[in-house]
């Protein structure tokens, strides 16, 4: 039987993920299973290792910002080993007074709010998605868990896709 290594890197890496899980049960190896060839379950499967590299890959600060014509944000995430988190950061809508649509360009006043975001809680890797739950913060709503698929993750970049359908992509902080 062909092992294929499950480090994924690349979009699509869920689906590259659960082919190599299938590969590596599909037949049983030498001394494993029943006569009639039934697969025994692996105990270290591909799902398995490739959630755990991306734990660990996910250890550690990242940073995450976006501006667009109606807001902006800046986050930072600390991912600590033991399965909890830190969020800080700000969010910033852009509002237009006086009936314009800034979008649009047409004429108004700005007006910027911006929104400070803290809070912690716990998380971890379960089929190629990370899984965050806000347990403590006063200005995010608590005791939500949020999915985020992975979609590519390095040791500076982390891209993934939020419920939402968003791609976005932190920065590893230095």
């Amino acid at each position: 039987m062909k092992k294929t290594t499950p480090l994924i890197l690349i979009a699509g890496g869920l689906l590259a993920l659960r082919l190599a899980a299938q590969n590596e049960t599909a037949s049983p190896a030498a001394g494993t299973g029943d006569a009639a060839g039934t697969a025994a379950p692996a105990t270290n499967s591909a799902s398995a290792r490739v959630d755990g590299y991306f734990a660990e890959m996910l250890a550690g600060a990242w940073v995450y910002s976006a501006t667009n014509l109606a807001q902006t944000i800046f986050t930072e995430t600390i991912y600590q080993t033991n399965g909890t988190f830190t969020l800080q950061g700000k969010y910033g809508v852009l509002a237009v007074a006086g009936g314009g649509d800034k979008a649009a360009g047409e004429p108004g006043t700005d007006q910027n709010a911006t929104r400070v975001i803290e809070g912690s809680g716990v998380w971890h890797v379960a089929d190629g998605y990370l899984y965050t739950m806000v347990t403590n913060s006063a200005s995010i709503g608590k005791n939500e868990e949020s999915r985020y698929e992975i979609m590519a993750l390095n040791n500076r970049h982390f891209m993934y896709r939020n419920e939402q359908g968003e791609i976005r992509t932190a920065l590893r902080k230095p």
